[in-house]
């Protein structure tokens, strides 16, 4: 009995638990922590290479209406890749340069934070905040729901060598806080069945984002969690791409305008008059009847004293 059971012992179980070790090897090895062992790290984080958020227009919206937010998106991705190649002889090596497709990319576009000089705070304290209405792109997939009325979701099927066109509509209400609204991004995709996490500034705390700039060694040059002077790893990220803002914001009264425009025109009417009058001897009974009346103005002021 104890033979047959060390015999199922050696058969079934020792090497259940060999697997099960050879597996989790494996996955730490393939996985790691996060994308960070990807050999693309370095590439897909390069600000050089990653997607280029472009033609921003960012609207000043009166409270009670509407605008649109555009921008474009340019996948720029292209890796020179070195292929070594060994024949009877000799070696060689030849570099290829690889053009990269995002496959399965989503964009998270979310309004924030309300910001004036005087205060800031987070957008969901503010009553009557704008909210995103809807939204497009030109080209296949793109615009997918709306999360909440702060958050939009795009969605794109593959983005090769091209740039796509973000189109959102945004509405405020009569008693929309005049300020700043700022709006953050998100956005992950695929490539190579590897997936891959870039977002925004406003994704992240004050405190994480100064302890990413702490001990960035000199020689960090070749470590993929470091791109310019931020520790991507303490961000747990990717990337970076940019923030936006809009503007909710009453106009000027159209009277302030003809304040200042009606005296000036006046003014520069008058001045070309006078020079005429001085120095061309143009009209000279109207000169003649203005120097009456300064002559009458200066008796007036004369006898008053």
């Amino acid at each position: 009995m104890v033979l047959m059971s060390r015999s199922f012992s050696l058969l079934f179980i020792r090497p259940f638990f060999v697997v099960l070790l050879i597996m989790v090897l494996l996955t730490n090895t393939i996985v790691g922590d996060g994308n960070y062992s990807s050999p693309l790290r370095k590439d897909i984080a390069n600000p050089g290479q990653v997607p280029d958020f472009n033609d921003f227009h960012t609207p000043t919206i009166t409270p009670g209406s509407s605008g649109k937010l555009r921008f474009k998106i340019t996948n720029r991705y292209n890796f020179t890749v070195t292929n070594g190649h060994e024949s009877n002889d000799d070696n060689s090596t030849t570099n290829t340069t690889m053009t990269m497709t995002m496959t399965n990319t989503t964009l998270i576009v979310n309004i924030y934070r309300y910001s004036t000089l005087e205060e800031s705070e987070d957008v969901q304290k503010i009553s009557h905040s704008p909210k995103f209405t809807g939204g497009s792109s030109d080209t296949s997939g793109g615009f997918r729901d709306l999360a909440d009325q702060w958050t939009a979701e795009f969605y794109w099927p593959r983005i090769e060598n091209e740039t796509v066109q973000v189109k959102l509509s945004i509405k405020s209400y009569s008693n929309t806080p005049q300020g700043r609204y700022f709006i953050r991004m998100h956005l992950n995709f695929s490539f190579n069945d590897e997936y891959f996490d870039l977002r925004s500034r406003g994704y992240f705390l004050d405190s994480q984002w100064e302890n990413a700039q702490k001990d960035i060694p000199d020689d960090a040059e070749g470590d993929p969690n470091i791109t310019g002077r931020l520790n991507l790893g303490v961000l747990d990220v990717d990337g970076l791409i940019p923030d936006t803002s809009i503007r909710v914001l009453k106009p000027l009264p159209s009277w302030g305008l003809y304040i200042f425009v009606i005296p000036a025109i006046i003014f520069a009417v008058l001045a070309v008059v006078f020079y005429f009058m001085d120095e061309k001897g143009k009209f000279p009974k109207t000169k003649k009847e203005l120097d009456d009346l300064a002559k009458k103005v200066h008796d007036f002021r004369y006898r008053r004293k």
